[in-house]
C-alpha cells in the first residue's frame, strides 16, 4: 500500500502539469498492483493465488518502465 501511496502522489503531480496520460498510466498500474494482491488473499487455490501475484508483479514492472520513461523525459527527477 505504501509503495501504491507514493505512485499515486506522483500521478497527482503529472496532473497538476498537465500530464494526464502519464497520471492515467500510472495511476492504473499503481492500483493494479494492489487490486491483484488482494484479490489473490481471497483466492481459494494456490494456482489461482499465484496467477494474482504474477498480474501484481508485471504491474510493479510496467510502473518501473514508466518512472524510467518518465525520469527520462525530465519529467520527475530521482
Amino acid at each position: 500500500m505504501e509503495l501504491t501511496d507514493k505512485l499515486l502522489d506522483i500521478a497527482d503531480r503529472l496532473s497538476v502539469d498537465k500530464k494526464y496520460r502519464f497520471a492515467e498510466q500510472l495511476n492504473g498500474a499503481a492500483l493494479s498492483i494492489s487490486n491483484n494482491l488482494a484479490a489473490g488473499s481471497g483466492s481459494v487455490s494456490n494456482k489461482e493465488f499465484a496467477h494474482y501475484l504474477n498480474i501484481a508483479h508485471r504491474s510493479a514492472f510496467e510502473n518501473a518502465n514508466i518512472l524510467v520513461v518518465l525520469e527520462r523525459i525530465k519529467y520527475i527527477l530521482t
